[in-house]
């Protein structure tokens, strides 16, 4: 029988792979240096409260510290410490496993939904299963790693996510173990399904047993995912209140990843033909993926900037910044491009230069906090103090229990 790849199973990994549009021989051999030359420990001194994050991103690791910071019980952090050296077990795993590779050529996932029944199998590729295969060794070193750290005397378990490969193999320890784990919403989450976006999977059968919320569209998405955690919303404390006062000469695009290059670039072409028939200034603020040599651009009109939050409006594809503006009461609108999205009142998307002139004509009536609340409840100061109030409740369960 083939090998499925299943479940939570390396679903991420996948949906990377397939978002790209070949998998070069150059990221085989460097997956293989990894897994020969690399161990890894999971370390931390125990305490009630442990927080654990491994994403490199800098505005997750943010958002993480400060949501941490509310927690005012005995905590401390679980780290990932990843030492350079011959991994003599994983290098014997990559032959004691082989017989697996010949079996794995098929990820199985549902049609439409997370939670139908009816699978369908996406074929892999030879790169794609040797990468695939590699990890599933990887995975027996994180595996073992967690086993090995003492649980003893842990509590909680806060992790940004739950779908990355060490934080979801501690939170199954850590369920295992009669541990209560939390998870954080790093981000607005889809309501829709595509295997190749790792996105879609955030949400696929949730380990953890509480769900902390930017919104309360999650009570409604989770299940839809297979998944029924506790879900409290808590909102975005990152984003802070600010003044917002619109400079009417600039208008402005906060842009998709560049996977998404397309969109992107009509955006641009728009937001330029408008700019140019109304004597505006075009600022664009392109995804930390991108970067502007990508884009032909009228340099006379356009600017690459990441302060754009004082333009008189901000257009958006799908990138989760639609929301964050919304939050703040900044004006945006969203260009529709035909891919799925969070459904929005039809005031604030457009498909064509036509229907952006339309939109911009009645865009001062526009109430965009109420927009974005179901997506994100409050920010700021406000958010914090959900936090704050939702780790009390957790905590008087904890103890209750």
């Amino acid at each position: 029988m083939d090998y499925l790849v299943s479940d939570r199973e390396l679903l991420f990994e996948v949906a990377e792979l397939k978002s790209q549009n070949t998998v070069a021989v150059l990221k085989v051999l460097r997956v293989l240096f990894l897994l020969c030359f690399r161990s890894c420990r999971l370390l931390g001194e125990v305490h009630h409260w442990m927080f654990f994050n491994t994403v490199a991103r800098t505005d997750h690791a943010y958002f993480f510290s400060i949501v941490r910071e509310q927690c005012s019980y005995d905590k401390g952090d679980l780290i990932l410490k990843k030492v350079f050296t011959i991994n003599f077990r994983n290098i014997l795993n990559v032959f004691r496993c082989i017989k697996l590779f010949p079996r794995l050529k098929y990820i199985e996932i549902p049609k439409e939904s997370m939670n139908d029944e009816n699978l369908k199998y996406i074929p892999l590729n030879f790169f794609e299963r040797v990468i695939l295969y590699l990890y599933l060794v990887r995975n027996m070193d994180l595996k073992r790693a967690v086993s090995e750290y003492n649980w003893s005397g842990v509590k909680t378990l806060v992790t940004l996510y739950d779908i990355g490969r060490p934080e979801h193999l501690a939170v199954l320890a850590a369920n295992k173990n009669g541990i209560n784990t939390v998870v954080l919403s790093h981000g607005i989450m889809f309501s829709w399904f595509d295997y190749k976006d790792p996105n879609t999977f955030n949400l696929y059968r949730i380990p953890s047993q509480y769900f902390l919320a930017l919104g309360s569209d999650i009570k409604e998405l989770a299940p839809m995912f297979g998944s029924d955690p506790e879900v409290i919303v808590c909102g975005q404390p990152k984003i802070e209140e600010e003044p917002y006062n619109p400079d009417e000469d600039v208008i402005a695009i906060a842009s998709d990843t560049r996977f998404y290059h397309k969109a992107n670039a009509e955006m641009i072409r728009i937001a330029e033909t408008y700019a140019k028939q109304h004597s505006k200034h075009l600022l664009v603020r392109l995804h930390p993926t991108d970067k502007p040599s990508a884009y032909s651009v009228d340099e006379g009109i356009t600017t690459f900037t990441g302060d754009i939050g004082n333009a008189s409006v901000i257009i958006g594809c799908t990138t989760s910044m639609i929301f964050t503006y919304m939050s703040q009461g900044k004006r945006v609108l969203r260009y529709n491009d035909g891919r799925p999205y969070h459904a929005m009142p039809s005031t604030v998307v457009f498909s064509s230069l036509s229907e952006f002139e339309e939109r911009m004509q009645h865009i001062r009536e526009i109430d965009f906090r109420a927009i974005a609340k179901p997506h994100i409840d409050c920010i700021g100061d406000v958010s914090k103090q959900k936090y704050k109030e939702a780790f009390d409740y957790l905590n008087g369960k904890i103890n209750k229990d």
